[in-house]
């Protein structure tokens, strides 16, 4: 009599089964299938067992019924030529994978899901504790219960540890059994990519005006707040500010005007921030020389 063992025994796309059996044919081929499809082949050894080390991959498979994401009956099933067959229960359970495990505010994110109802439409929510979910994306599970899709980190949401969750739009209930964590880190320092400075020149409406270019890695539009500490002999002198105007993912020049500095050398520490405070860039550092008029 075949015996059919296999481990574990749910699990989602992707998800290695490891299958052991005894009783088969010696010598004989069999084939494995897992909802009907087939995952893997082997031969039977001198005494009727399956080879050690034998495991398959959980294939690309659409879950089923009522709240199936979160669990749908199906099986493993081996099969030779003549018909014989032994079988073992398998739970499919739907999935969700981020290209990242943290973010900050304004940074995109991809989401893949496998293991959905197909043709199911779904929020993807981010949950935290008992506090009521968030929308931040949609997605709809394809034939094969596949979807992706990006969202941008909000700035709704405080920095901390979220899951992000999908969210049956229909039945409004969280399918999936493990959702993948993010942890939000609001501002990052490295939102905005400093340049070098370009020569300092004079305007009739600034005796001193030095452009410094920034590049955003936000992929949403932003003004930034740049600040300019002249400092000598490492002393704080002036602390200037003016704004930069950046599209997503775009670069632009911030025009910082240096007015009422006495003739000398100074070194000036640049960064920018958010009209809330938040520093979104490094600092970059150059000197500043005063001439006498």
């Amino acid at each position: 009599m075949i015996s059919l063992k296999i481990s574990p025994a749910a699990g989602t796309v992707g998800t290695i089964v490891g299958v052991k059996g005894t009783g088969f044919a010696k010598g004989q081929k069999y084939r494995i299938t897992l909802g009907g499809v087939e995952v893997g082949e082997f031969r039977a050894a001198l005494r009727g067992v399956t080879p050690p080390g034998l495991k398959f991959s959980v294939p690309d498979l659409a879950t089923s019924g009522e709240r199936g994401e979160l669990g749908t009956a199906t099986e493993v099933r081996i099969v030779s030529s003549g018909g014989e067959a032994a079988t073992a229960p398998f739970e499919l359970r739907a999935s969700l994978g981020l290209d990242a495990r943290s973010a900050g505010i304004g940074y995109k994110i991809r989401a893949v899901a496998r293991g959905l109802l197909a043709g199911e439409q779904y929020y993807l929510t981010s949950v935290f504790g008992d506090k009521p979910d968030v929308a931040i994306g949609l997605m709809t599970g394809g034939p094969g219960g596949n979807a992706e899709t990006e969202f941008i980190v909000p700035a709704s949401l405080d920095p901390k540890e979220y899951q992000i969750q999908v969210k049956n739009r229909r039945g409004h209930y969280l399918a999936l059994r493990d959702p993948p964590p993010l942890t939000l880190l609001g501002y990052s320092e490295s939102s905005l990519v400093p340049g070098r400075p370009g020569k300092p020149t004079s305007k009739p409406y600034c005796p001193l005006l030095v452009s410094l270019p920034f590049t955003s890695r936000l992929s949403v539009p932003i003004v930034a707040t740049v600040y300019a500490v002249v400092r000598r002999a490492g002393r704080a002198r002036r602390i200037t500010s003016t704004a930069v105007n950046l599209a997503a993912q775009g670069s632009g020049d911030a025009l910082i005007c240096f007015v009422a500095l006495q003739p000398g050398t100074y070194r000036v520490d640049a960064f920018a921030a958010t009209m809330t405070g938040s520093v979104i860039s490094g600092t970059v550092s150059f000197p500043l020389t005063v001439e006498k008029s």
